[in-house]
Protein backbone atom coordinates (compact mmCIF):
# COMPACT_ATOMS: atom_id res chain seq x y z
CA UNK A 1 0.00 0.00 0.00
CA UNK A 2 2.75 2.31 0.65
CA UNK A 3 4.54 1.31 -2.45
CA UNK A 4 1.49 2.41 -4.35
CA UNK A 5 0.85 5.83 -2.27
CA UNK A 6 4.67 6.69 -3.20
CA UNK A 7 4.72 5.59 -6.95
CA UNK A 8 1.54 7.98 -7.75
CA UNK A 9 2.54 10.51 -5.57
CA UNK A 10 6.10 10.21 -7.79
CA UNK A 11 4.09 10.09 -11.33
CA UNK A 12 2.46 13.20 -9.90
CA UNK A 13 5.06 15.25 -9.32
CA UNK A 14 6.93 14.73 -12.75
CA UNK A 15 3.76 14.53 -14.57
CA UNK A 16 3.93 18.22 -12.81
CA UNK A 17 7.55 19.26 -13.10
CA UNK A 18 7.52 20.31 -16.86
CA UNK A 19 4.35 22.35 -16.51
CA UNK A 20 4.92 26.52 -16.98
CA UNK A 21 2.22 28.66 -16.40
CA UNK A 22 2.18 32.31 -17.91
CA UNK A 23 0.36 35.02 -16.15
CA UNK A 24 0.64 37.81 -19.06
CA UNK A 25 0.24 36.93 -23.21
CA UNK A 26 2.38 39.22 -25.02
CA UNK A 27 0.28 42.42 -26.33
CA UNK A 28 0.64 42.82 -30.40
CA UNK A 29 -0.35 46.08 -31.59
CA UNK A 30 -1.17 46.32 -35.17
CA UNK A 31 -0.85 49.88 -36.62
CA UNK A 32 -2.23 50.16 -40.61
CA UNK A 33 -2.00 53.67 -42.81
CA UNK A 34 -4.14 53.86 -46.11
CA UNK A 35 -1.61 56.53 -47.78
CA UNK A 36 0.74 55.60 -48.24
CA UNK A 37 -0.10 51.90 -47.71
CA UNK A 38 2.24 51.09 -44.16
CA UNK A 39 1.74 48.24 -41.40
CA UNK A 40 3.52 48.81 -38.32
CA UNK A 41 3.51 45.45 -36.15
CA UNK A 42 4.77 45.69 -32.50
CA UNK A 43 5.03 42.81 -29.98
CA UNK A 44 5.47 43.69 -26.49
CA UNK A 45 5.09 42.28 -23.12
CA UNK A 46 3.09 43.82 -20.49
CA UNK A 47 4.66 46.44 -18.17
CA UNK A 48 6.42 44.28 -15.51
CA UNK A 49 5.78 45.08 -11.54
CA UNK A 50 6.82 48.12 -9.78
CA UNK A 51 10.50 47.74 -8.27
CA UNK A 52 10.02 48.95 -4.58
CA UNK A 53 12.33 51.61 -3.59
CA UNK A 54 13.32 53.38 -0.32
CA UNK A 55 13.03 56.75 -0.66
CA UNK A 56 16.35 58.53 0.64
CA UNK A 57 16.67 61.44 2.94
CA UNK A 58 14.94 64.94 1.27
CA UNK A 59 17.74 66.88 0.67
CA UNK A 60 16.04 70.10 0.80
CA UNK A 61 13.13 70.83 3.00
CA UNK A 62 10.51 71.73 -0.69
CA UNK A 63 11.96 68.40 -2.55
CA UNK A 64 9.32 66.26 -4.14
CA UNK A 65 9.78 62.59 -4.28
CA UNK A 66 9.28 60.67 -8.36
CA UNK A 67 8.85 57.27 -8.36
CA UNK A 68 10.39 54.92 -10.11
CA UNK A 69 8.68 53.69 -13.32
CA UNK A 70 9.16 51.03 -16.17
CA UNK A 71 9.64 52.71 -20.16
CA UNK A 72 9.88 51.27 -23.18
CA UNK A 73 13.26 51.25 -24.65
CA UNK A 74 14.32 49.46 -27.58
CA UNK A 75 11.85 46.85 -27.57
CA UNK A 76 12.67 45.91 -23.73
CA UNK A 77 11.33 47.54 -20.66
CA UNK A 78 13.61 49.36 -18.77
CA UNK A 79 13.07 50.79 -14.96
CA UNK A 80 13.92 54.67 -14.44
CA UNK A 81 14.92 54.92 -10.62
CA UNK A 82 13.06 57.14 -8.28
CA UNK A 83 14.70 60.62 -7.84
CA UNK A 84 14.40 63.83 -5.75
CA UNK A 85 12.97 67.17 -8.04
Amino acid sequence: MKNAIFTIAAISAMSLAGCTVYTHRPVARVHVEDEPATVTYEETAPEPAPIVEVEPARPYYSAVWVRGHWVRAHHRWVWIHGYWR
